[in-house]
């Protein structure tokens, strides 16, 4: 906001003060020159931590590296692409932060359009509760379904043919199709021989697309399968421990340090160093390195942390990567930064 007083300054024409929220500008006319007279009012230390936030988004954007070193990382968490799957557990990641939680899922893919690539096999014969089988000869073919809107999938169910070979497949999306063979393909998971008496569940990190393909592969003559569920992930959140490992970073060189800034939000009572582990890694997260959070201000509730991390005592390697791990008490990651 911005105040204009005539009566806070100076006798003048332009005599005006303007008050800033921490701020305040005098607009001064003793005589014939204006003068400016700025008196700082905010809490310095809240300047400093916006001004590092404002920082962490040019990370994001530009991909500098700040605190003297020479590269880095930031992540939002506005997805888990930056998060590995593999080597993180009973986490959920949504509305822009990380905390403990877990996945439902329900089957969306019945009583839509669905697509083939296979001449006159029937696509819907995949999504009808196994009562017939899709599937023709070949080795490469691919059955789509168009759920309408995008859904947020965490989930694929398949169950073999018994007439027909299925020994490799992906679960694929895309954003941009309208066929299911046009448009942009990308693979959410892959597994092998999914047998012909019971679904077979595989789960990822759930993907938000409206178009969802079982794409197969096989070494034989022919292709099919009797089921398919395309399943959408819905979050039950709060609370639970959790642990959130980055994908690798490629370093230029071997690091002797990393530095990391967390937004961290508690929701119940956290003491840094035991509910909340902070570690890195220089080794591709063979070897870990916890360091001591220091919160350095807090805003709307979240908390600004910094964690200075050796890595001399690592074995060597150029693989950087960091890891976040919780105990049962409820808390929030926010955004990370990492610089080495």
């Amino acid at each position: 906001g911005v105040r204009v007083s005539a009566a806070d300054a100076a006798a003048g024409p332009l005599g005006a003060k303007i008050a800033f929220i921490g701020a305040t500008v005098d607009v001064l006319n003793p005589g014939a020159d204006e003068v400016l007279r700025v008196t700082i009012e905010a809490d310095t230390a809240a300047i400093e931590t916006n001004l590092a936030i404002i920082a962490m988004r040019q990370l994001v954007a530009e991909g500098w590296a700040a605190q003297g070193m020479v590269d880095g990382m930031v992540d939002e968490f506005t997805n888990a692409s930056g998060l590995d799957a593999g080597a993180s557990s009973g986490m959920v990641v949504t509305g822009g932060y990380v905390t403990g939680g877990t996945y439902s899922y329900a089957d969306v893919s019945a009583g839509k359009t669905y697509y083939t690539d296979i001449g006159g096999a029937p696509a819907q014969s995949a999504f009808n509760d196994h009562d017939s089988e899709w599937g023709g000869t070949g080795t490469n073919h691919w059955v789509a379904v168009d759920l309408g809107t995008a859904k947020t999938i965490g989930r694929v169910g398949l169950q073999g043919s018994a007439s027909y070979n299925t020994r490799n497949f992906s679960a694929q999306y895309s954003v941009n199709s309208t066929n299911g063979a046009d448009g942009t393909w990308v693979t959410a998971v892959s597994g092998e021989n999914p047998n012909d008496t019971v679904m077979h569940y595989y789960t990822f990190t759930p993907i938000s697309a409206r178009w969802w393909r079982i794409y197969c592969v096989d070494s034989y003559a022919s292709i099919g399968l009797r089921e398919a569920e395309i399943c959408e992930a819905t979050i039950t959140a709060g609370g639970g421990a959790f642990t959130a490992t980055s994908a690798a970073y490629a370093a230029d060189a071997i690091e002797e340090a990393a530095r990391l800034v967390l937004r961290h939000q508690p929701i119940g009572a956290v003491t840094l160093g035991i509910d909340l582990i902070v570690e890195a890694s220089r080794d591709n997260g063979a070897t870990w390195t916890a360091g001591a959070p220091v919160r350095q201000a807090t805003i709307g509730g979240i908390d600004v942390l910094t964690v200075d991390i050796p890595l001399s005592g690592q074995p060597s390697g150029l693989s950087m990567r960091w890891r976040v791990r919780t105990t049962s008490v409820e808390q929030r990651l926010h955004a990370l930064s990492m610089q080495w």
